[in-house]
């Protein structure tokens, strides 16, 4: 097992460029989030993945991890500054039942969910793999 630490800048992308930006504004955003989406994608679908932690500024921390649910590939455990576990969300369903398990999200969401997390504030990823590097 190998453990790895990853800072990715924080991608600074003012959302109402959506709105309000030009095209070429708007066209430079996505372009910066399919980046670091692809960056993302490259180390939590490799096959050596087993989990990545980061801490938001509030002190909660956020562990992506396979799952113990039927059907569903990946949770992502919402962990408490005291300690306890908040909630979690389901992720890529691998024949789940959505009524049994709960809502299951796909895999752009998961990702989605990390390229936000890295907008306002750089992003610092704990990883952890099976073998070979982490990051």
């Amino acid at each position: 097992m190998n453990e790895a630490r990853k800072t990715f800048p924080a991608l600074n992308i003012d959302y109402t460029v959506f709105f309000l930006g030009t095209d070429a504004e708007q066209e430079a955003a996505e372009a910066k989030e399919a980046a670091r989406a692809a960056e993302l994608a490259k180390i939590i679908f490799s096959g050596d993945f087993i989990a990545a932690e980061y801490i938001t500024e509030r002190g909660q921390r956020r562990i992506l991890h396979h799952s113990t649910r039927p059907g569903v590939v990946w949770q992502l455990s919402y962990i408490d500054p005291d300690g306890v576990p908040a909630m979690h969300e389901n992720y890529v369903s691998a024949g789940g039942d959505p009524y049994e398990v709960g809502s299951i999200h796909t895999e752009r969401q998961l990702i989605s969910h990390f390229v936000h997390a890295g907008n306002d504030t750089d992003l610092h990823l704990h990883i952890i793999t099976k073998g070979g590097q982490a990051a």
